[in-house]
């Protein structure tokens, strides 16, 4: 919630405070409130003390906090000009949810963070959901929320320029419903000009609307600075002093006060004073609740009168057919059930987990935060279970059955619960335990639980009262002992009979009083016990212990869910539970399951259940360390971490798990450990990477030829760029194994040439000489030992790119136990020198190293007598990209050694293989093209391995977006795109293009900076589409122009245009030759191994 600089929340009683304090920092911690927001948790001066009198205690609480908070050491008003507020006031107990309302969990709200998880999002939530949009772009003031409502509505937007002083949220309802509830009046301003309480049907006929619906109390209402320094103002006038904890700590009784039929009814446009002060006004409320000495009353409405009347109250309808249900104890245990699963979708398990071997689940029946192990599990229709933990050997539960809260374990017994029972667990604290008790409640679904047992309506367990009393050998007083007056019930009802036991026997006891055949031996035990009824359990209850045991229940389901997850490969997004866990301290749950994984044999049989095992792992160890820990990326190189890279390399990932994890326990000690550690298994995780791509080996076919070339004759390979025109990113392992790849590019000259080129030949002298470019600055490095060649892994080396393509090309071999110059004579008949050039700049974005890499490869088999395919290529730079550690795809080198226009794609499988198919051009259309085409350099450049670490990451977190992006990639470069090719229509192409580059954006955010966003904007008007190549950030923007031959024009916009001074302007000719090989004065013909289209 960015939108508030303090949250307050108001409750009836110290240890409610507390609990939920802990359950708003979880929040916090979750990022669902943001880490910026005070959280202040505010006990009641006194309980029923009423919204109004809450309300105005926690304006003075939260008030001096500000003005401390600002170094005043008296309470100042002026803290309030600037502030954003809300105080929710937390609700009064409430039969039906043992988590209370606030804190009951609720489907199908509208998550406003990507870590409100379906099921376990509460009722709070969708409440600071909702108040958070209406406050957006909102002026200081303070919101006051009831948490006594589920409120549904959707695209919530206020306009501010109307709002003065006080903004009344209202929901249109049927009249019937409005006759329970405050009814508003208001005019044709949209100022609220009456607020009628409890009016019977007669009385709101001035209160409908013309289409039938009365408009009623939300719950909700915005006050302005200046309102909230008028409310604040009555704290220090007497009587009303006694709303707030100050006039209690000074002796005073307190006083109740309503919010909306106290307070706000005095801002009614059609409210005299005469009519107001005199209670006239809200006198239905009066009557239930409110002020009792009249006199008081009359000084107390005075003094809101002339603070309050000036203002004027404006009404906001909350439109898209909005739903407001009060939470009444008066409604059943079906309604209440009625209400959330008419909610929900029609996914019957919301955050919930079945380990079951046979189920069946009726129609309309839910299961939010629930867990149930049994060998076969039949759920009738109708039924709502939340936050349950069930096991058994069978479990039954009837139709239209509303359960919460349960937990049982009776593994070798059947569990069967009767169609139409309640069942509710409450966890309570009693006098002389030193640990919370549970309390199983229980009763018909039907059963009102406020009707007087005299009532011909009142159901006990599904029975009269007399059929009640002779089943279980019993008379009313032993239900009813003594006359009860709490939580406001004041008659012999269902909430005020003492039917519960509590402690372990509780559930057995509880569901043998709605069995219809009762024991009598049982019903004796029965009466022996000590027993409760639902009001000395709700007076009992402890908040925190049930908080509690909803989130063990939380993380069952979480582990359960992350095992399946990963063991069936499944697009599930598991990033919520880990920032969840780290939010409740309760990492341990969910690393045991990761490791679990790790280790297990499904892992060692599948590299992409291992990989995202390990992957997940480095997040979640992100996520503990947190920002202490310092940034994700990061070496991952660590001598004690050897061990176990070497056992994944050797294929013994069970072992090599079980090592990372040991290694692991010893950096737990400080977040900054924690964060290298993460970038250890992100490590381990490049290891099992390369050993996957390394299965393209089977595909690198080389022949010796006939006799070697001669001694100091150059082999030259010459290669173009590509621009990759669709689907690049899906070409990446391990999405192009995992998934598959699907490319579309194109080679290309710049300005005329083939920018990207290679040379080696065999030198007499048994050693290699390879040769660096800075700057155009030859340099000559010289290397006589395979330990020279050793630093291939590190990109920043001194040739880097060379060394590893000696290696990855087999060349040389490192584990050869010969000296460098004897493996040299033996293998090759001497040296090799080497030369490597780009007239590119770095980070370009037209795949250069990987072409460069492609030619290297190509001149050193050339020079050593090797004959091979273009294929052998493309899948030998596969391999030396991962010796490298760059991770490149493949591409690169499809498209610049293929030549013309390409789609490579690769199969969800291994081992790893490369498919190129060559899209026909025509001469006309390839010239058509040429001339369309323009590369502009931005001048800014990018590193494709920080990108493609975060796409990585996210690819084995499955985020939705990235998953679906993947998807649609792969679909549309297969099918539309690739028809758009073959047609060659540019207008088509160019949709694509532009297409493409929204796609990039959602894969690799940060791709487009502002000023790449401004160049676009400047070239869109003459372009079908356009697109940063390669992976973005930088390097070449790739623009399909809608007039032929525009450099020239492009280049003058360009001139004209502030700060595009260093953007260049290049041409573009399609290569169809692709790779070009020479050795001497004598070109090569390279053996073909494409197929075209």
């Amino acid at each position: 919630m960015w939108n508030f600089d303090c949250i307050v929340v108001t409750c009836s009683s110290l240890k409610w405070a507390t609990a939920i304090e802990a359950e708003l920092r979880i929040l916090q911690a979750r990022n669902i409130i943001s880490e910026s927001v005070k959280i202040l948790t505010v006990e009641d001066p006194a309980s029923n003390i009423g919204s109004g009198a809450a309300t105005l205690n926690a304006l003075l609480v939260v008030t001096e906090f500000l003005s401390a908070h600002n170094g005043f050491t008296v309470v100042s008003p002026d803290v309030l000009d600037k502030s954003r507020i809300l105080i929710l006031h937390h609700s009064r107990e409430y039969a039906l949810e043992p988590c209370g309302k606030a804190f009951m969990s609720i489907p199908e709200i509208h998550a406003a963070s990507i870590d409100q998880i379906t099921g376990r999002s509460t009722n709070l939530e969708n409440l600071l959901n909702v108040v958070s949009q209406m406050q957006e772009n909102g002026p200081p003031g303070v919101w006051v929320c009831s948490t006594d409502m589920i409120l549904t509505c959707r695209d919530v937007a206020v306009n501010w320029c109307c709002v003065k002083d006080c903004l009344l949220i209202c929901s249109a309802s049927d009249p019937d419903y409005a006759t329970n509830h405050g009814a508003v009046m208001v005019n044709s301003d949209g100022v609220v000009s009456s607020i009628l309480y409890c009016g019977a049907l007669e009385a709101l006929h001035n209160y409908t609307r013309p289409d039938g619906t009365v408009l009623v109390v939300s719950g909700m209402v915005f006050f302005s600075a200046e309102l909230a320094e008028s409310l604040l103002a009555l704290h220090s006038m007497s009587p009303l002093d006694c709303c707030t904890y100050m006039g209690v700590d000074s002796g005073a009784e307190p006083m109740q006060m309503s919010l909306f039929f106290d307070l706000l009814v005095a801002m009614a446009a059609d409210v005299s004073q005469d009519s107001f002060v005199s209670g006239q006004c809200g006198r239905w409320y009066d009557k239930k609740f409110c002020l009792e000495k009249t006199e008081l009353a009359q000084r107390a409405r005075n003094h809101i009168w002339n603070e309050l009347s000036p203002y004027s109250m404006s009404a906001y309808i909350l439109g898209d057919k909005p739903s407001h249900r009060y939470l009444s104890n008066d409604i059943t245990g079906r309604q209440h059930s009625e209400l959330l699963i008419n909610r929900a979708s029609s996914e019957m398990l919301h955050h919930a987990a079945l380990d079951v071997s046979g189920k069946r689940i009726g129609e309309r029946s839910i299961l939010m935060n629930t867990f149930i192990r049994c060998e076969s599990c039949c759920i009738g229709s109708s039924s709502l279970l939340k936050d349950c933990h069930l096991e058994a050997s069978k479990v039954v539960i009837g139709n239209n059955c509303y359960i919460n809260g349960l937990t049982v374990n009776v593994k070798d017994e059947a569990l069967v619960i009767p169609a139409n029972t309640c069942i509710l667990q409450y966890e309570i604290h009693l006098e002389n335990f030193n640990t919370a008790l549970p309390v199983v409640i229980t009763f018909g679904v039907d059963e009102h639980l406020g009707v007087p047992f005299a009532e011909e309506e009142f159901r006990v367990c599904k029975c009269t009262l007399q059929e009640f009393c002779a089943l279980a050998s019993v008379t009313k007083d032993v239900l009813w002992p003594t006359s009860t007056t709490q939580l406001g019930q004041q008659q012999d009802c269902l909430m005020t009979a003492k039917l519960f036991t509590c402690g372990q026997e509780s559930f057995r006891d509880a569901l043998h009083l709605v069995n219809t055949t009762q024991s009598q031996e049982h019903m004796d035990e029965w009466k022996k016990c000590s027993r409760l009824s639902l009001v000395d359990v709700l007076v009992h209850q402890s908040l925190k212990d049930q908080f509690h045991k909803c989130w063990n229940i939380f993380f069952r389901v979480a582990s359960y869910i992350i095992e399946k997850t990963l063991l069936e490969k499944s697009d599930v997004l598991i990033t919520p539970y880990m920032n969840a866990a780290c939010a409740c301290g309760r990492e341990a749950d969910l690393i045991a399951v990761l490791d679990s994984v790790a280790e297990g044999e499904e892992a060692s049989k599948d590299p992409a259940i291992a990989s995202r095992a390990f992957s997940c792992i480095a997040d979640f160890l992100g996520a503990m360390a947190g920002n202490a820990g310092g940034l994700r990326s990061g070496p991952g190189g660590n001598k004690s971490w050897m061990c176990a890279f070497q056992l994944l390399m050797e294929g013994q990932v069970q072992k090599g798990a079980l090592a990372l994890k040991q290694e692991r326990l010893k950096w737990m000690d400080h977040p900054d450990r924690m964060m290298r550690a993460a970038r250890h298994y992100e490590g381990a995780l490049q290891v099992l990477i390369r050993k996957a791509v390394h299965t393209a080996e089977k595909y690198i076919i080389t022949t010796p030829a006939s006799q070697l070339p001669p001694f100091e004759v150059w082999a030259v390979a010459e290669c173009p760029a590509r621009m990759d025109l669709f689907g690049g990113w899906t070409d990446t392992p391990p999405i192009c194994y995992e998934l598959g790849g699907s490319v579309i590019n194109i080679a290309v000259l710049i300005d005329g040439q083939k920018p990207i080129g290679a040379k080696a030949r065999r030198l007499h002298e048994p050693h290699i000489v390879i040769t660096l470019l800075h700057d155009l600055v030859p340099e000559k490095v010289e290397i006589t030992s395979i330990e020279d060649l050793l630093d291939y892994s590190q990109p920043g080396a001194r040739g880097a790119l060379l060394k590893a393509c000696l290696v990855g090309s087999g060349v040389v071999q490192i584990d050869n136990k010969n000296k460098l110059s004897e493996q040299l004579l033996a293998r090759h008949s001497g040296g090799i020198e080497l030369q490597s050039w780009s007239k590119l700049p770095q980070g370009s974005g037209l795949g250069t190293s990987s072409i460069l890499a492609a030619a290297i490869v190509s001149a050193l088999w050339t020079a050593v007598g090797q004959t091979f395919d273009k294929q052998a290529v493309i899948h030998c730079v596969l391999h030396v990209e991962q010796l490298l550690t760059t991770g490149g795809g493949w591409q690169d080198q499809v498209g610049g050694v293929t030549g013309g226009l390409v789609h490579g794609s690769s199969e969800p499988h291994l081992p790893l293989h490369v498919d190129v198919e060559v899209l026909p051009l025509s001469l006309e259309f390839c010239h058509h093209l040429s001339s369309h085409f323009l590369l502009l350099y931005t001048g800014k450049v990018r590193l494709a391995k920080n990108l493609l670490q975060t796409v990585i990451r996210n690819w084995y977190t499955r985020d939705t977006k990235v998953v679906s992006c993947f998807k649609e990639l792969l679909h549309l470069c297969k099918t539309s795109v690739k028809e758009s090719f073959l047609k060659g229509d540019l207008k088509e192409i160019g949709k694509w293009l532009d297409h493409y580059w929204q796609l990039k954006k959602m894969l690799a955010v940060g791709c487009e900076p502002s000023f790449v966003a401004r160049l676009m904007g400047l070239l869109k008007p003459y372009v079908h589409g356009q697109l940063l190549l390669g992976a973005g950030g930088g390097g070449f923007l790739c623009a399909l122009t809608k007039e032929p031959c525009q450099a020239g024009f492009i280049q003058r916009l360009l001139d004209r245009s502030q700060g595009m001074s260093k953007v260049t302007v290049h041409k573009v000719e399609v290569d169809m030759t692709g790779l070009r090989l020479s050795i001497g004065t004598a070109n090569v013909e390279l053996v073909s191994s494409m197929h075209p289209c």
